[in-house]
């Protein structure tokens, strides 16, 4: 064991808590939290390997979700690294209820400071407000960003309808009218905030398309009443549901900004997003985009680990993508119009045909995205799932367009506005792709 694997284990070890690791394991296990209690074994495992029953128990775990899942769980890849393998552990112990107050003792000790804001915000998460922006104030004001506040009632009926940013806004230059699109169905509870997201962000001038597609929930009414209140709205009416992919691309057809982003209809962009991604294309002006991190909440409030991304809370986020609109398009052209990860296809798009430096990340949260089972990223069958990486679909879909772009001359490299009769240029998964009625 490495000396700072040792570490990790020692911080644990003196809470005298591998015992109580163990029956927390069982438990998830009688439970049919396999994955759970895969994650807890295979820290024993490792914390203790001359007890060989945890790597026994580590074996029945991992073959309990091979037999429900299908497929061998991505506990321990290359990516994972010590740290990862802690918020790991500490994350899962607080989702299953184990003690708070000894599991204080640890995450206070953590080395990693935004590592122990974000657990911190996960010990406070649905009981008290007041502990939790704190935590979460402190991660984001480690970023340099301006801290967030819960609106009453606090945590109910979840986190995110309540969030809002201190002020004052910042005054900005202005760098040139910026088109973002948010694509909504169904989304009527959540649309609100993340207009509001929009509509306070210290940069002015830009245009918001909201395009609902074919919702009936009342999400197009929503959208009207916030483009009566400003003219820099803009509703789109689908008359059947098209994916989000389709509204991208009608979006990116209409739009009249030099730069183009988008939301989602259930995320929220940090009021500082905006100008700071155009201020970084402005001081590198051979870039044609820029995105940035993210972290995600669950309805009570807890930024959730992502295992598949090697081990963290706070990673990149595709979505929050800005790129010079007209080079981009002119060479391009538009998103691929299936169901799901298009949105990557096209950010390694842009580098393949401008070269790898032509996209630039910042390492700074510019948005918070809402966890939950029905979203693009975690519909099962299609998503990503935290342990087990990509589904299937996925997978083929991703190998499909790096294939195309390897052979493909990058003058080729182009998606034309997709209609009726549209070829596709490469082979994708059925399950992801739109009927051509659709498009």
């Amino acid at each position: 064991m490495s000396a700072k694997s040792h570490a990790h284990h020692s911080a644990i070890r003196q809470s005298g808590a591998l015992d109580a690791i163990f029956t927390h394991a069982n438990s998830a296990y009688r439970n049919k939290d396999h994955l759970s209690a895969l994650v807890l074994y295979d820290y024993l495992a490792e914390a203790k390997p001359s007890f060989s029953y945890y790597q026994v128990c580590r074996d029945m775990a991992l073959r309990a979700v091979y037999r429900h899942a299908g497929c061998l769980p991505t506990i321990n890849t290359q990516k994972t690294t010590e740290r990862g393998k802690t918020l790991r552990l500490l994350h899962t112990l607080i989702e299953l209820g184990y003690p708070k107050e000894k599991l204080r003792k640890v995450v206070d000790r953590l080395p990693n400071s935004r590592d122990r804001f974000a657990l911190q915000a996960n010990l406070h998460a649905g009981d008290d407000s007041a502990s939790w922006e704190r935590s979460v104030n402190g991660l984001l004001r480690d970023y340099g960003l301006r801290g967030l506040r819960l609106k009453p009632p606090g945590f109910s009926p979840g986190v995110m309808p309540n969030i809002a940013f201190e002020g004052p806004a910042e005054a900005v230059p202005n760098r040139g009218l910026v088109t973002i699109c948010i694509s909504a169905h169904n989304s009527a509870q959540t649309l609100p905030y993340a207009i509001e997201s929009i509509l306070r962000q210290d940069y002015p001038h830009f245009e918001l398309l909201v395009l609902d597609d074919a919702s009936t929930d009342g999400t197009g009414e929503v959208a009207k009443q916030f483009a009566a209140k400003d003219a820099r709205v803009e509703v789109i009416l689908n008359t059947r549901n098209r994916g989000t992919y389709w509204n991208r691309n009608q979006a990116l057809a209409r739009a009249k900004g030099e730069f183009f982003t988008i939301l989602d209809a259930d995320d929220i962009c940090h009021p500082q997003r905006i100008p700071l991604q155009l201020d970084f294309l402005h001081q590198n002006p051979t870039a044609m985009g820029v995105f940035g991190l993210w972290f995600r909440l669950d309805h009570s409030g807890r930024l959730t680990y992502r295992n598949f991304w090697g081990g963290v809370i706070v990673h990149e986020a595709v979505a929050t993508l800005v790129f010079r609109r007209e080079p981009v398009t002119s060479r391009i052209g538009y998103y691929d119009p299936v169901k799901i990860a298009s949105d990557t296809e096209y950010l390694e798009r842009i580098k393949r045909v401008f070269g790898k430096g032509s996209v630039r990340l910042m390492h700074i949260p510019l948005a918070i995205a809402l966890a939950h089972a029905n979203s693009l990223t975690a519909t099962r069958g299609t998503g990503i799932d935290n342990y087990l990486g990509l589904s299937k679909p996925r997978r083929d879909y991703r190998n499909a367009w790096m294939r195309w772009h390897q052979v493909a001359q990058s003058d080729e490299l182009f998606i034309p506005y997709p209609k009726a009769d549209y070829a596709r240029p490469f082979e994708a998964p059925r399950e992801i792709i739109m009927p051509l009625d659709c498009i």
